[in-house]
C-alpha cells in the first residue's frame, strides 16, 4: 500500500517512478516537461513526443507552442461577424436617414418653401426675372444688346 519502488539506473539514464528513462528525457522530476512522453530505442537516440496541443518548445520539452498565443480560427470568425454587423447596421442607418425618413405616404417629400423674411427683397428679385436681368451681375445680358457680335474679342 502506497510503497514506491526506485530505480537504479545505468549512467545516462535517469528514474522516474519505477522506470529508468534517457536522462535527456526527464528534467526537474519530469519527463519531457510534464506535457510528452520519452521514445527510445536500442542505439536510437530518444526524443519527446509531445501531447496534442504542445509541442517541442526546448530541448526535450513539451510545452505550449508559441503559436497558440495568436487568435484561434473561432476568435477570427468571431471577428468578422462583428465587423460585418456593424458595416450592416451603419448602412441600414444610412438607407433608413436618406431614402426612408425623406418619405411621407411613399412620395419623396419636398422642402417647404422658406417664408420671406425680407419681402422687398423677393419682389425686387422677381422684377428682374421679369426683366431678363442677370442674377448675378446688374448688366444686362449679351443677348439683349442691340449690337452684340456673335464673337466676343478680349
Amino acid at each position: 500500500e502506497g510503497a514506491s519502488a526506485n530505480c537504479s539506473c545505468r549512467q545516462g539514464w535517469a528514474s522516474h517512478g519505477a522506470l529508468c528513462y534517457p536522462a535527456a528525457c526527464v528534467s526537474n522530476g519530469l519527463i519531457c516537461g510534464g506535457n510528452g512522453r520519452c521514445v527510445f530505442e536500442n542505439g536510437v537516440t530518444p526524443t519527446c513526443v509531445c501531447n496534442e496541443g504542445f509541442s517541442l518548445t526546448g530541448d526535450f520539452v513539451c510545452g505550449v507552442p508559441a503559436s497558440s498565443n495568436k487568435s484561434s480560427a473561432g476568435t477570427t470568425v468571431a471577428i468578422v461577424v462583428v465587423v460585418l454587423l456593424v458595416l450592416a447596421a451603419a448602412a441600414g442607418f444610412l438607407v433608413w436617414w436618406f431614402v426612408i425618413r425623406p418619405r411621407k405616404g411613399g412620395v419623396l417629400r419636398e422642402r417647404a418653401p422658406q417664408k420671406d423674411v425680407n419681402p422687398t427683397k423677393s419682389r425686387s428679385l422677381k422684377k428682374q426675372v421679369a426683366s431678363g436681368a442677370s442674377f448675378h451681375a446688374d448688366a444686362p445680358l449679351l443677348s439683349q444688346l442691340s449690337n452684340a457680335n456673335s464673337s466676343i474679342q478680349l
